[in-house]
């Protein structure tokens, strides 16, 4: 339940934050949520390998082998934010940054000048 409560507070920062910084915002909360959901689908197949499958059928099972690994869970959640974070901040507006630079000329029939070739 933590977790759940965990998520939802760290979607509305991540939300916010994107928003100041002028960067599309669900993009950002789909990023957090959708890496969080691959970190538990890939945490489960690895409990099953090293389990078995029949390990984690039952509710008693269920709480004898997944419990105990509920702290990195929280702890993969809480970090997962804080890279998601670092990696807004040290985003910069690119629009603003790569602007093309224009280096005709301003008339179609002016030649440039190639005289530093000869």
């Amino acid at each position: 339940m933590i977790d759940i409560i965990m998520m939802i507070i760290f979607s509305w920062r991540i939300h916010k934050m994107a928003g100041e910084k002028g960067l599309p915002a669900w993009t950002w909360v789909s990023r957090f949520v959708s890496g969080y959901f691959l970190f538990g689908v890939l945490f489960s197949f690895i409990l099953i390998y090293i389990y078995g499958k029949d390990a984690l059928s039952s509710l008693e099972g269920l709480q004898k082998y997944a419990q105990p690994w509920t702290p990195f869970i929280l702890l993969f959640l809480v970090l997962w934010f804080i890279f998601l974070r670092s990696r807004m901040l040290k985003y910069d507006n690119q629009e603003e940054d790569n602007e093309p630079i224009d280096n005709t000329p301003d008339s179609k029939n002016e030649k440039p000048d190639l005289s530093y070739f000869r």
